[in-house]
C-alpha cells in the first residue's frame, strides 16, 4: 500500500466515532455537512458513511430531496438506523 493511500485509510477509519457522533445528535443530516464537519474529502466521507451504514449504524438515502430552489445535486441524507444496535 502507498503511504498517502494508508493515510486515507487511517483517516477514514478514525473518523468513524466522529462521524457516527454527528448523524446521531443531528449535526450532520447529510454527507456534504459530515464531509464539511470531519474535514476529508467527498470520497471519505461518502466511504465513512458507507461503512457505519453497512455495520447498521445509520441509513444513506441518496433520493433526492434538495429544497425548491437550491441549486446542484443534493447530498446524501444520513439519519440513525432505527433498527441498529
Amino acid at each position: 500500500m502507498t503511504p498517502s493511500r494508508t493515510t486515507r485509510l487511517e483517516r477514514g477509519r478514525n473518523a468513524l466515532g466522529p462521524a457516527l457522533e454527528l448523524v446521531h445528535t443531528g449535526r450532520a443530516p447529510t454527507r456534504a455537512v459530515l464531509t464539511a464537519e470531519l474535514g476529508v474529502t467527498r470520497a471519505t466521507a461518502g466511504a465513512v458513511a458507507a461503512e457505519l451504514e453497512a455495520l447498521g449504524l445509520i441509513t444513506v438515502d441518496s433520493r433526492p430531496g434538495g429544497a425548491a430552489g437550491a441549486q446542484g445535486r443534493p447530498s446524501h441524507r444520513l439519519a440513525v438506523d432505527a433498527g441498529g444496535p
